[in-house]
């Protein structure tokens, strides 16, 4: 039923769940995941900080545009051991520009059959009821969106 998973993660504690919720219905589905973190601009990562596992704390004058590729590089290899370790195929995906865009887009190229994802997330406010990102993608998205909560 679903052969090919998308995890879109964030590094926040939604994703976290989300990742864990995956890897449970891969199991069941002998499904393989594909994580995938979007790269936004540096001042969000430094504006926000990045959570959950792997914790910076930056100042926009002492991170550059080549160390955010790195640090999320090391998110996803960091999830990508943890999914491993539960026996389930993964493969990481790392992509740069507007996040839900390139969601979605990542959606229709690798032909997912679901993406399982944090009903919020890092946001710069946190939005009230359903996060932006979360929001966006669920509406858009060509295949069944599952949205986790913490």
């Amino acid at each position: 039923m679903f052969n090919k998973i998308l995890v879109p993660l964030d590094c926040s504690k939604y994703a976290e769940t989300s990742l864990k919720v995956a890897i449970e219905i891969a199991k069941k589905f002998n499904s393989s995941l594909s994580l995938v973190h979007v790269v936004s601009s540096r001042k969000e990562y430094c504006r926000s900080g990045i959570t959950g596992k792997i914790r910076v704390k930056c100042n926009l004058d002492e991170v550059t545009d080549k160390d955010i590729p790195k640090i999320c590089t090391a998110l996803l290899n960091t999830s990508k051991k943890s999914v491993l370790a539960e026996g389930v195929s993964v493969n990481t995906i790392l992509k740069e520009g507007k996040v839900i865009e390139e969601i979605l887009n990542t959606i229709k190229e690798g032909k997912f059959d679901l993406v399982v994802m944090g009903s919020r997330g890092h946001g710069m406010i946190k939005k009230l009821f359903l996060g932006s990102v979360s929001k966006g993608v669920s509406q858009e998205a060509i295949c069944p969106v599952l949205l986790t909560r913490n």
